[in-house]
């Protein structure tokens, strides 16, 4: 799946930007995000061997792998936001307040005294920000979002105070798989306790590789509902998968959607 990936991916490779669709660029390399944090965690999920003057001893960070599937989610579920609907200007507005979230973001950063072109940088950016958010309220999205709404965007919001588990239903996730999967991803990153228990409690090889094997599922999920949401944006990328049939019935096999699970939480 993760050959696959890449494949998808690459089918973009060296082809031009039609005028007016630079999103297109942020758009590939969100997804090259996505694949360094697929490629990082395939490496971690083997034994590590520490050698030591007393001794040499093996473990499988599978804390770190956990950190990794929710960096993977965050990533999916910002590419299916921004670029996943079908509907061309609504790609442009999210890009848009995408693009000027990540502007505010850097306007908080001192820059070094050290670095006077990083001053000037913050400096010509601001005008950027002002020329952002004057294309966002003159676009015909705009309008369809409420006065809060447009509070947040304009303040660097681009989510609009939704959170991720609500892009994650958008995205064609069941409620429940992605709020419990987020919810269960962020306890390792933010240090929950429960994170630490179970840390302590997997100190055998064997038991580290079954906390690992979960996280290896997620991310599988994860690349079935990229590849899919990929093609549907670029037309090579769907030549990709009718050339890779064996390939793309996996991806389907691990699509799990929510019309697909629904029946599961249903009986809970």
């Amino acid at each position: 799946m993760l050959n696959l990936i890449v494949q998808l991916t690459n089918s973009q490779a060296g082809k031009a930007v039609p005028m007016g669709a630079l999103w297109m660029n942020d758009a590939q390399v969100l997804a090259l995000k996505f694949y360094y944090h697929l490629a990082s965690l395939h490496v971690l999920v083997r034994p590590v061997e520490v050698v030591m003057p007393q001794g040499a001893t093996s473990h499988i960070d599978h804390g770190s792998v956990l950190v990794l599937a929710r960096a993977a989610l965050e990533t999916f579920l910002t590419f299916a936001h921004v670029f996943g609907s079908a509907e061309s200007d609504l790609r442009q507005f999210r890009h848009m307040t995408w693009r000027c979230a990540g502007l505010l973001d850097r306007q908080k950063l001192q820059a070094s005294a050290r670095r006077p072109e990083n001053k000037q940088k913050l400096v010509n950016e601001r005008a950027s920000i002002e020329t952002l958010r004057a294309e966002m309220q003159a676009h015909s999205r705009w309008v369809q979002h409420s006065e809060k709404e447009h509070g947040a965007f304009l303040k660097g919001d681009w989510r609009a105070g939704r959170g991720w588990a609500a892009i994650g239903v958008e995205a064609g996730f069941h409620p429940v798989l992605i709020r419990e999967l987020y919810s269960y991803l962020c306890g390792y990153s933010h240090t929950s306790w429960l994170s630490i228990l179970q840390i302590r409690d997997a100190r055998e090889l064997s038991q580290q590789a079954a906390m690992t094997a979960m996280s290896v599922s997620t991310v599988c999920v994860l690349m079935s509902f990229f590849a899919l949401h990929y093609a549907a944006l670029f037309p090579d990328a769907e030549h990709v998968l009718a050339a890779h049939p064996e390939a793309t019935a996996l991806i389907r096999r691990w699509n799990l959607h929510a019309k697909r699970v629904a029946g599961q939480y249903e009986r809970e």
